[in-house]
């Protein structure tokens, strides 16, 4: 941890984006599984009522945590934050 701490900026920001592209990917692949086993339109049902703000069926809770979850890493990985440096 003490190592971790005197990293730079620049390496400790590369760290954290290749994780978070890392987790994207693993979570896409949850969605795409959804989407071979119930059918994309099932899944783009449920993703949009609970980007909505439905309260999904219980056996669906879970699908849609993980699709909320990828557009929220999405938006994350592209956003494009303006800084006093830009």
């Amino acid at each position: 941890f003490r190592d971790f701490l005197s990293v730079d900026a620049d390496a400790k920001f590369k760290f954290f984006y290749h994780r978070l592209v890392q987790r994207q990917a693993a979570v896409s692949e949850e969605v795409a599984e959804a989407e071979r086993e119930f059918g994309a339109d099932h899944v783009a049902r449920i993703s949009n009522d609970a980007w909505r703000g439905a309260l999904p069926d219980d056996d669906a809770t879970i699908l849609a945590q993980t699709v909320i979850e990828e557009l929220e890493l999405g938006v994350s990985i592209h956003r494009q934050e303006v800084t006093e440096l830009s």
